[in-house]
């Protein structure tokens, strides 16, 4: 990590300290115009960049002054992100940032203006302005310097907020005269940050703020045969079961997978289903303390140290329900969104999977990794995903066409907002579980 910020003797030696104080106009960044600084601006955290990313001040292009920041990807790919950060304390009073900067691109594809908040065991991230092709067939964006702006809400559990300069994609961009000014409240129609549990690629904003929390069913905790690896989370709904018994929905979280997504998960429950729901939510196993852990392993996409696949934990899960209840054959689903999408796939298409279909959001998609796909046919898998995420649109588009190939129903619902729960995140989800209804196994 190069973290470089000056110190008080340096800034008065070169004269930086007015530089590197906010500005009059309220802007609450430090060195907002990369003033100061030499390959790195001063006040600014640049991690190092992978391969492919360069990062650094420039004192030959600017938009103003004698400094600006630039970004350049040659890697063919849009993961992992690179840029450079500004963590602030957060004043109470700041119920909504105004971020914005002068960007000059040269065949962008895609970079954002991302506004970060941590706080009492909370991540969560909006982003504030996009810069490139928004959309999967538009091409690179080239243009002189122009302004970028936009307004994000600040959570009240927000302790700390960090701003944010990324590249995602290939190309270039230079960035001058970034600014963050607190103002009284969000334009009409802003999206409110949304909680964030992944610490890895498939991250920001896995859970979403639920309307009717109270009704949000308190699940019951289960491990099955006394095996303290294989945990889930059983929530029944208080009516009888049907004459065929209940239709099941397993749920494998995305973010670290724990229980954590369990005021979410009840809440789906409560508010995102049909009637006659057995909903189980597995808890992922923690075969690794290391960052990029592999959260949901697969038998094609093993840990070096887990006792048994995601596969093999779903399918125990589903006898272990069933001999609790009288579970309906015919209506056996599965839910996993960003690091629970693979293994859904994957748990779908084992041979002999009980699984009648599949809702897959915000994930990649990887048939050398799968099971063969011609075990697809006859089921059903519906596929949320955003032009905006930063997982590209090519996943959920290969998936959709690879699979209704091998004999599967597919359908692909795109939605707004990037990566994670956006809007109401029940309705997106019965929509995609009424859909499995009618087209598993047709």
């Amino acid at each position: 990590m190069r973290t470089i910020i000056a110190s008080l003797c340096a800034c008065l030696a070169v004269g930086g300290l007015a530089a590197l104080a906010p500005d009059p106009d309220h802007n609450i960044l430090s060195n907002p115009g990369f003033e100061d600084g030499v390959r790195d601006p001063d006040a600014w955290t640049i991690a190092d960049p992978p391969r492919g990313v360069s990062i650094r001040r420039d004192n030959r292009i600017t938009n103003s002054g004698k400094g600006s920041l630039r970004l350049s990807k040659s890697a063919d790919n849009f993961f992992p992100p690179a840029g450079a950060t500004q963590t602030l304390d957060r004043n109470p009073s700041w119920h909504a940032l105004e971020v914005g900067a002068d960007v000059r691109a040269v065949r962008a594809t895609k970079l954002v203006l991302d506004v970060q908040f941590s706080g009492d065991a909370q991540d969560a991230h909006e982003w504030a302005a996009f810069i490139g092709a928004a959309n999967p067939d538009d091409p690179p964006v080239t243009h002189d310097w122009k302004h970028y702006s936009g307004i994000v809400a600040v959570p009240d559990w927000a302790k700390k907020v960090t701003i944010a300069v990324q590249i995602w994609g290939p190309g270039t961009a230079w960035v001058d005269d970034v600014s963050a000014v607190p103002v009284d409240a969000p334009t009409p129609g802003a999206t409110p940050a949304v909680p964030d549990k992944e610490p890895d690629a498939n991250n920001p904003g896995d859970e979403a703020p639920a309307p009717d929390a109270a009704d949000a069913p308190k699940g019951e905790s289960i491990t099955i045969a006394a095996d303290a690896r294989k945990q889930y989370v059983l929530y029944t709904p208080p009516s009888e079961a049907p004459r065929n018994g209940y239709k099941l929905l397993i749920v494998l979280p995305g973010g670290d997978g724990s229980a954590e997504f369990s005021p979410f998960v009840g809440r789906v429950a409560a508010n995102a289903l049909p009637d006659a729901y057995i909903v189980a939510q597995a808890i992922a196993p923690v075969w690794s303390d290391a960052d990029d852990r592999i959260v949901w392993p697969t038998e094609k996409l093993p840990d070096e140290n887990m006792a048994f696949s995601t596969e093999r934990f779903v399918l125990d899960i589903i006898d272990d329900v069933k001999e609790r209840h009288e579970i309906d054959p015919r209506n056996i689903y599965i839910l996993g969104w960003s690091s629970g999408g693979p293994a859904s796939y994957a748990t779908t298409l084992t041979a002999g999977s009980p699984i009648r279909g599949a809702l897959v959001a915000m994930s990649v998609f990887k048939p050398e990794m799968l099971p063969p796909l011609n075990a697809a046919a006859g089921k059903a898998f519906y596929i949320l995903h955003s032009p905006q995420d930063f997982i590209p649109m090519r996943f959920p588009e290969d998936a959709r066409d690879r699979l209704a190939r091998a004999g599967a129903k597919t359908k692909l619902e795109p939605y707004e907002g990037g990566h994670g729960w956006h809007a109401d995140p029940f309705a997106l989800i019965r929509a995609g579980v009424e859909w499995l209804e009618k087209n598993a196994g047709g």
